[in-house]
């Protein structure tokens, strides 16, 4: 019953965990939308100064506040134009669609543009600056895979070398998980450090008095603390998600430890490791190799992100807050704009008499529809004709071709090339290697070298012979 309690609770904090990292995940905003940077400029800037410079640079089609129009190809006379104008459709899409233009504070003003146009983005953003308009321009680059798949690579030569490879995998899992949702190069040479902790805690797995002796050792004493405060100098969220990723890591330790225990209770014989922790070496040749790899795999981290980093940013910039399809919050997707387009073509054709939750259909479902009568000319005479319009994935299907045929610049457009099942905001700004980040990786990466080379020259505690 104890050890059923020890599965359970082990099983919900590591559950918990993964949610939380997912909920809580970290993406790079260097890539807020497909096809598109983002120019941003303060809120108070003079608009004329801002279209000059995309004129006199060569941006063409650009997306701003200024341009957007309601996203109907119909005239401006008709009733369903003439309803969305004037505010009476219940849908608040077009107010909310306004929040892409802004920054989460409404410090900055956003202007999107085509990815054609990057390099004459840069030049606009350089006239602007020179207007004493303190703009800047993030340069749309792919999701950092490098991060975590240097993280997956180290995390699979630690699991080959180790003496209990099904262990050592199982307790990787969970580290190279946070790697994805937290893809920084400074916190991903933390994980480095803390997974070969883990690598080296296992040579001593169920022995007599194992954590008295892991928490006098040295390396693993200076790799925790080294970890901890290189993951709290990428940031307090990265820091605070890190604490969670060892209570979850702890958590997968009493788990397997129970696993254990109930499994050794199959069997009438229960073998006793006799040799005590402390009678174990921790710098086996395994081991030194696979710290030498460890201080590589940090190296290269380094050396990649100072050849990525591709981002142009105000000097003043903290923590801007831009829209992406990647983040969190409740800005309009493609999706609302289908739904709001449905509510606006049938909204001047619902009966009054009918109730207001019936009239408003802002969340419309498959099949809907709704019927009224339109005259049109025919032979001559004016006869009456009715028409449908249904809910269903040729409407959806029309709706988003018809986007691609607004005349002008539209939100729209972009969304529909990036679709998602919602929209909020991330923090803005990829890795750059500042003075900050280059101290994290050259620490990280000399603490790995440092125990290397002390071990390697003889700084060993003695082994027993046979005793691996």
């Amino acid at each position: 019953m104890k050890d059923l309690k020890k599965i359970i609770i082990s099983v919900l904090v590591i559950l918990s965990s993964l949610f939380l990292f997912c909920t809580l995940r970290s993406i790079p905003a260097a890539k807020l939308w497909d096809g598109y940077s983002v120019v941003y400029v303060p809120a108070d800037a003079d608009t004329a100064v801002v279209q000059e410079a995309f004129e006199s640079a060569g941006c063409n089609d650009v997306i701003s506040l200024e341009n957007q129009f309601v996203p109907l190809a119909a005239s401006a006379e008709t009733p369903e134009v003439s309803l969305a104008l004037s505010g009476l459709e219940p849908s608040s899409y077009l107010k909310k669609r306004l929040m892409y233009f802004f920054d989460k504070n409404h410090e900055y003003r956003l202007y999107y543009v085509p990815v054609l146009y990057v390099r004459k983005a840069e030049a606009a953003v350089k006239f602007m600056n020179s207007r004493n308009i303190t703009a800047a321009v993030n340069v749309s680059a792919a999701y950092p895979f490098f991060v975590p798949i240097v993280c997956l690579i180290f995390a699979g030569i630690l699991v080959w070398f180790s003496d209990r490879r099904i262990l050592c995998a199982f307790s990787l899992c969970i580290p190279v998980f946070f790697s994805f949702t937290q893809p920084f190069y400074s916190a991903a040479a933390a994980l480095c450090l803390f997974m070969y902790g883990i690598f080296l805690s296992l040579k001593v797995w169920k022995r007599n008095n194992a954590l008295p002796y892991l928490f006098r050792n040295r390396l693993l004493i200076a790799f925790s603390a080294v970890s901890v405060l290189c993951m709290f100098l990428t940031g307090i969220k990265c820091g605070m998600m890190f604490l969670l990723l060892t209570a979850s890591q702890c958590a997968v330790f009493f788990l397997m430890s129970a696993v254990s225990e109930v499994c050794d209770r199959r069997y009438s014989f229960r073998p006793v490791k006799i040799i005590p922790a402390r009678m174990i070496s921790l710098s086996t040749e395994k081991s030194l190799f696979c710290l030498l790899v460890c201080s590589g795999a940090i190296a290269a981290l380094f050396l990649f992100a100072v050849m990525n980093v591709r981002i142009v940013r105000p000097s003043s910039e903290k923590s801007l807050q831009l829209p992406s399809p990647y983040g969190t919050g409740n800005l309009p997707t493609i999706h609302d704009f289908v739904n709001w387009r449905w509510e606006t073509l049938t909204y001047p054709y619902i009966s009054l008499n009918e109730s207001g939750s019936d009239r408003k259909k802002t969340n419309p479902k498959e099949g809907d529809s709704v019927s009224f009568m339109q005259y049109a000319q025919k032979d001559g005479k004016i006869q009456e004709i009715e028409k449908s319009i249904v809910y269903d994935r040729n409407f959806i299907d029309d709706s988003l071709k018809s986007v691609e045929n607004l005349a002008y610049p539209a939100i729209e457009k972009m969304l529909g090339k990036n679709s998602s099942a919602s929209a909020g905001y991330v923090i803005s700004g990829m890795q750059a290697p500042t003075v900050l980040n280059v101290l994290i990786l050259i620490l990280s990466f000399c603490i790995a070298l440092f125990f290397y080379i002390a071990q390697k020259q003889g700084r060993r505690i003695a082994v027993p012979r046979g005793v691996k």
